[in-house]
């Protein structure tokens, strides 16, 4: 291996014993003293040295020229001082490729055998000094090598899903694609390691963040090595070593592995220096500033894609999140379409219900903010549902579980029917998109229609014609249903902040000045009566353009009403059929005219 290092032309000054300080870096630490000890046997006039372990930030140079040659090995640039690379003659790496270990078994046994590359990814130099061990042969000491590199990495081969079939990720999963395909080209050898990005992902807990990373190591068919920050915690005694000698074995497990994918669950684990408080900050900042310098270190040798997972990207360390640490930011959605809730469904129905029509199941899913996490609890739910009843698994049973039955009496019901129908008609009306209406509960709400902001800025019109919609419903409870209810407090804060922001945070009222952030209306309005007094107005307005609007879309909040209650989920569809079957067209309203 030190051979195939150290070029023809380099070996030549080394055998006319010239003054020259050549860096050779080792596979890993373990490589380090073995190879010096080969180097002096091989080369006499050879002065060695190493560095197997990260300096100390107070250590001088660690390094003397003598008046002959010095080979100073390392596996990791950083471990000596940068003024011995600057006065290096040479930097040369030693690699553990199949060719030197076929080479070494044929010396060991007078015998060829033929390594592969998969024979020994992840293999250490304890780990081939066991396998050519003496009186063997050459054929069971590759068997050897294939048995412990399979056992020091991990692969899925599980069965389960790859990228090709996962369903429900968006946008998310035509970027893990392509970086798979560009992992695959490392695997391969057909693009170089060190053009592997890194990937941080986050979402809402229970959107697939790891189930994502593991479809992209069956993939792709390399090593997967995975640890937490939590993992690094757990049963550590107190103290810095502990923590840091687990986080650097898995740094150094995923640059033995490479090309393969090192994933950090739960990053966030690892607080942000800029807000631990002074108490704390002594513990923490070694162990951030750590992790950072083995990110830096693996991403220069490449050849490991780095990917971390988090719930909380706001909480991280902004030296974690720039680039070069994680180049890729990609978001982890909920499902966003009955199409893709209903996939997920059948991805974890599997044989069952194949017959089945799931569209208002994956409705109610869809109104429920259901993850893929929480659908695969639902069927595990159904499928214990129709063993307690001593049967397969039905239909009934799956709705049973997404479709709770309503807690509400009947005339509350339709109460809460007619309000969530109004938000839904006055938003058609005004041209707002209105993906479903649902009175299935999800968490404290009873019931919700989901309004879409579209991807782009909105102007102050559209933001009022939002306000209206959200008004509605206050105007159907007081229209159709004996008077209004505390049940709007929560449209009626949000309408409140929507038009204190128009005027105080957004710059579109009477004034350029930006005051404040939208999620602190209430702090503005307590402190500002002329802003609340112009708000108070504003509301009054709009809800005057609500009350109207219902009355003129009553029928079409009726009918939707009925097959709201019969259904409990419905979708874009339906509400424009409401309000074609009354004679008015999706866009067609218009607010009045403000003062």
């Amino acid at each position: 291996m030190l051979q195939r290092a150290v070029s023809p032309a380099l070996r030549k000054r080394i055998n006319r014993r010239e003054a020259i300080l050549v860096i050779v870096e080792t596979p890993s630490a373990a490589w380090t003293e073995p190879m010096a000890t080969v180097a002096r046997e091989m080369l006499p006039h050879v002065h060695t040295t190493r560095a197997s372990a990260p300096r100390r930030a107070s250590a001088g140079i660690e390094v003397s020229i003598v008046d002959e040659p010095l080979l100073a090995f390392t596996p990791e640039r950083d471990f000596f001082h940068p003024s011995v690379f600057a006065a290096a003659d040479a930097v040369v790496t030693a690699k553990i490729t199949p060719t030197v270990v076929t080479r070494a078994i044929e010396r060991c046994y007078k015998t060829r055998e033929l390594v592969s590359a998969a024979d020994i990814a992840g293999l250490d130099f304890h780990d081939l000094c066991l396998a050519l061990r003496p009186g063997s042969t050459a054929k069971a000491a590759v068997e050897r090598l294939a048995r412990s590199s399979s056992a020091r990495r991990t692969t899925i081969d599980d069965g389960g899903e790859g990228l090709d079939t996962l369903v429900g990720y968006g946008a998310a999963l035509a970027e893990i694609r392509r970086i798979a395909a560009d992992l695959v080209r490392v695997r391969d050898g057909r693009l170089p390691g060190r053009l592997l990005p890194s990937v941080l992902l986050w979402g809402a807990p229970g959107v697939g963040k790891t189930q994502l990373v593991r479809a992209l190591a069956r993939t792709a068919g390399t090593p997967f090595v995975t640890t937490t920050v939590s993992h690094w915690f757990a049963g550590s005694p107190t103290g810095l070593t502990p923590v840091l000698e687990k986080a650097r074995a898995f740094f150094e497990q995923a640059a033995s592995s490479a090309p393969c994918i090192a994933f950090i669950d739960e990053i966030d684990g690892l607080p942000d220096r800029a807000r631990v408080d002074s108490h704390n900050r002594d513990y923490w900042t070694p162990i951030v500033t750590e992790v950072l310098t083995l990110i830096d270190r693996t991403r220069r040798r490449g050849g490991v894609l780095l990917v971390a997972a988090t719930n909380r990207p706001d909480d991280l360390d902004a030296a974690l999140r720039r680039a070069g640490r994680f180049d890729r930011h990609i978001e982890i959605v909920r499902p966003q379409t009955d199409k893709e809730i209903a996939a997920i469904f059948r991805a974890y129905l599997g044989a069952d219900l194949k017959e089945s029509n799931l569209s208002t199941i994956a409705r109610a899913a869809l109104a429920r903010q259901a993850t893929g996490a929480v659908v695969e609890a639902w069927v595990s739910a159904a499928r214990e549902l129709a063993r307690a009843r001593r049967r397969a698994l039905t239909l009934a049973d799956l709705s049973a579980i997404v479709l709770p039955p309503a807690k509400l009496s009947s005339e509350s019901e339709t109460t809460l029917a007619l309000h969530e129908c109004a938000h839904a008609v006055a938003g058609r009306a005004l041209g707002i998109g209105v993906p479903l209406v649902s009175i299935v509960a999800a968490g404290r709400s009873l019931g919700r229609a989901s309004f879409d902001f579209g991807a782009g800025p909105l102007t102050r019109d559209e933001l009022e014609r939002h306000v209206t919609a959200g008004l509605a419903g206050r105007a159907a409870d007081e229209l159709f249903c004996g008077g209004a209810e505390a049940g709007a407090m929560g449209d009626l804060r949000e309408a409140t902040r929507m038009v204190a922001g128009i005027h105080r945070v957004l710059g579109l009222g009477a004034k350029l000045s930006s005051r404040g952030v939208l999620e602190t209306a209430d702090e503005m309005l307590a402190l500002d009566p002329d802003l609340a007094r112009l708000v108070e107005s504003e509301l009054q307005r709009l809800m005057g353009d609500a009350r109207r609007l219902v009355r003129d879309c009553e029928p079409a909040i009726r009918a939707l009403a009925q097959t709201l209650l019969t259904q409990r989920v419905v979708d874009q569809r339906a509400i424009d059929a409401a309000l074609a079957r009354s004679g008015v067209r999706p866009g067609s309203a218009r607010l009045g005219e403000r003062p």
